[in-house]
């Protein structure tokens, strides 16, 4: 399992072929959002009511009930067409560092990142990106604000056919990126892809 605690929902990912164990986080959180996975392959999620921040193992088979059984699935296709990630983002550094150690940490070996900072109102976003350290990382200053305004900058500084957009307060799976590459080799008709968030 793995978390964020910036809300009163905890958001992790359960393996349901793993072994499964009471679930124990800060008691400030009141439910748990659970990315399910067979064998690493999402399946589908589940939100899973926490008193002071636990939940027990028949409380997560009851939840986990609601998926049907678990069936081995395919696991997504994976590819390594160029992929950037675009990170619209406005005056929240400490946000944009954690989604930028998550996108930089995937498996994808040719992937690259514009920061589009819109309309900001210091250097803090700038700085966080210079605190990645990464060559993969570009920062662009947009003067307008608006995440489709960012948006649309970030897809026109793009050096990739395939981009990919992500908030910045969120964090990626590690083989996020190499799916979305995996989905446009698989199917070249394909223009668009979503999941859940």
């Amino acid at each position: 399992m793995s978390a964020s605690n910036d809300a009163a929902t905890w958001v992790g990912e359960l393996d349901r072929l793993g072994p499964l164990r009471d679930l124990r986080v800060d008691p400030a959180f009141h439910a748990a959002r659970l990315l399910v996975t067979v064998g690493g392959t999402p399946q589908g999620q589940v939100t899973v009511p926490l008193r002071g921040g636990r939940a027990t193992i028949a409380e997560l088979r009851s939840a986990l009930i609601t998926l049907g059984s678990p069936e081995r699935v395919a696991p997504a296709p994976v590819a390594s067409d160029p992929v950037t990630v675009v990170i619209a983002t406005r005056n929240r550094p400490e946000s944009l560092a954690r989604c930028l150690r998550a996108v930089l940490a995937s498996d994808h070996p040719a992937l690259s990142v514009v920061v589009v900072d819109n309309d900001p109102p210091d250097e803090l976003t700038r700085d966080a990106v210079a605190a990645a350290g990464s060559p993969r990382v570009r920062y662009v200053r947009e003067p307008r604000r608006g995440a489709s305004v960012g948006r649309n900058r970030g897809l026109a500084e793009a050096r990739t056919e395939i981009v990919a957009f992500t908030d910045d307060d969120t964090e990626v799976d590690p083989a996020w990126a190499s799916r979305i590459a995996g989905a446009f080799a698989a199917d070249p008709e394909l223009a668009c892809v979503s999941g859940p968030v």
